[in-house]
Order: C-alpha cells, then sequence, then structure tokens
C-alpha cells in the first residue's frame, strides 16, 4: 500500500509580499502607467522588472532603490 504524505502549505515568498503590478508600480513612481508599458519595450529609464510569461512585474524594494539612485547632486 502506497502511503500519500500531505504537502505542507505554501510559503508566501518575499517576491509576492514586494510586488507590484504596472498600475501600482506606476502610482509609487508617480508616472502614467503607458510610459511602464513604452519602457518595458524601450528600456529608456532602465526601471527594473520581471517578466513572467507576458506578465510584467515589478517589486516596490527595487522602485526606491531606483528612486534613491535618480537623486541629482546640489
Amino acid at each position: 500500500m502506497i502511503e500519500l504524505k500531505e504537502h505542507p502549505k505554501p510559503v508566501k515568498v518575499s517576491f509576492e509580499a514586494d510586488r507590484l503590478n504596472r498600475v501600482e508600480a506606476a502610482a509609487f513612481l508617480g508616472l502614467q502607467p503607458s510610459t511602464l508599458t513604452a519602457d518595458v519595450t524601450t528600456k529608456r529609464l532602465k526601471i527594473p522588472m520581471y517578466k513572467i510569461g507576458r506578465r510584467v512585474f515589478y517589486k516596490k524594494s527595487q522602485l526606491q532603490v531606483y528612486i534613491d539612485n535618480c537623486e541629482v547632486p546640489m
């Protein structure tokens, strides 16, 4: 007889807790969602992103680093 073991409950990975969709990321950065849509192909702004299939995600922590690196020295 085969004994089936119960799988543990899935653990929420930190990426999921930190993940933003395009609209949320645009609001966080103060941009239009269309700007992020264009940046996916042009990479002009070099905003860090993740693609899973056709879906695009952003990590809030990486967006904060991006903002911090955009500081213009006075």
